[in-house]
């Protein structure tokens, strides 16, 4: 089961026939969104899945402000050993296109930060009736039956309202095409209660990537040299291209060169493979040149090869995985770190059109 160093904060409300529901979580530095509104009356229902400057905006609608209980809430404890909170009697003022209402609404409030185990899918539904809330989660083999009162009380309990034992819709789904899963979404309502329904289908989850350095460790097959041999000429590319690009100083070039020159000749690893391991770096700096070079060029062919060779770096990953486990784990790797980098919820996905 992998781990995401991330944190994540959810609302849903309703707002008259308005159903709506923002979730944020933060990934490698970046916020993404999942915002939906529902019209009980009209049937129309509208989804996006888009990055966000603060976690709070998105082109549907803007949280303006949340209002919690002091602490965040009730903490709640989730499967595989994780806590998150939850206040069901939160309040958020929110902002349609540019509708001025300052007027707060009441909403639930779900938030969790830090390392953050992925499960193998759930399902969650959470209901508000007046002064009471119950939610009802299941994942895996844990079930959770949960009431609350606005005062503050909360508790399991074995009683539910007959709306908690719903299924899924199967026709709201919430797709996010940069990270590659979908799930379901859909707002519920009847005598006197409120509430949201979610169903994320087993795996869903497990498409996310670890971070950077955990799968390089997993490369390298633990080989602690080699996994920081892989490190700092993950981290020297990166700033390569940013400088490239103008967005870090010029002066940063003495980092990319402290890397190569100091960093990388040190490591136990290099040292041990230096002939291999020097000229499949110069391998992979004349495809980035050459690709550099070639990107916009009007010959086709060629402008598609300069697109694929311009991470070449991935070769040198190969390389390293050759030595520490021979031609079988090299093959292996060479496949999920392209899928890693650059399929759907790399780490710099690419979109290839035609």
């Amino acid at each position: 089961m992998s781990q995401a160093e991330a944190r994540w904060w959810y609302i849903h409300g309703f707002i008259g026939d308005l159903a709506f529901s923002h979730a944020a979580f933060t990934w490698r530095g970046a916020w993404r969104v999942h915002a939906t509104t529902y019209n009980f009356e009209t049937k129309e229902r509208k989804v996006v899945t888009e990055n966000s400057q603060t976690g709070y905006s998105s082109s549907l609608f803007r949280v303006k402000e949340l209002m919690v209980c002091p602490g965040g809430g009730h903490e709640i404890p989730r499967a595989i050993g994780r806590k998150y909170w939850v206040d069901p009697f939160a309040e958020a003022v929110i902002q349609f296109g540019l509708n001025p209402e300052d007027a707060p609404v009441s909403v639930w409030h779900e938030f969790e930060k830090g390392p953050i185990m992925l499960e193998d899918g759930w399902k969650w539904t959470a209901i508000r009736r007046g002064d009471r809330a119950w939610l009802r989660y299941f994942s895996g083999d844990m079930e959770l039956c949960l009431e609350f009162r606005r005062s503050g009380w909360k508790g399991n309990v074995t009683s539910l309202p007959d709306v908690l034992i719903q299924d899924a819709c199967r026709d709201h789904f919430v797709s996010d095409a940069e990270f590659g899963f979908r799930y379901e979404e859909y707002p519920i309502r009847g005598d006197g209660y409120e509430g949201f329904i979610e169903f994320v289908p087993p795996g869903s989850l497990q498409k996310i990537p670890p971070p950077v350095d955990v799968k390089l460790k997993e490369y390298a097959l633990g080989d602690p040299a080699a996994t920081a041999l892989l490190l700092a000429l993950y981290k020297a590319s990166q700033l390569a291209d940013d400088i490239a690009d103008c967005d870090e100083k010029p002066d940063r070039v003495a980092d990319v060169m402290r890397a190569l020159g100091v960093e990388m000749p040190r490591n136990p690893f290099f040292r041990a493979h230096a002939d291999v391991l020097t000229a499949t770096l110069a391998q992979v700096l004349d495809c980035w040149e050459w690709s550099n070079e070639h990107e916009d060029d009007p010959d086709k062919t060629r402008q598609v090869l300069a697109y694929s060779m311009k991470d070449a770096a991935i070769m040198y990953v190969r390389q390293v995985a050759f030595l520490v486990g021979g031609h079988e784990h090299a093959k292996r790797v060479l496949d999920d770190a392209i899928q890693f980098f650059h399929g759907p919820g790399g780490v710099e996905p690419f979109e290839v059109t035609r």
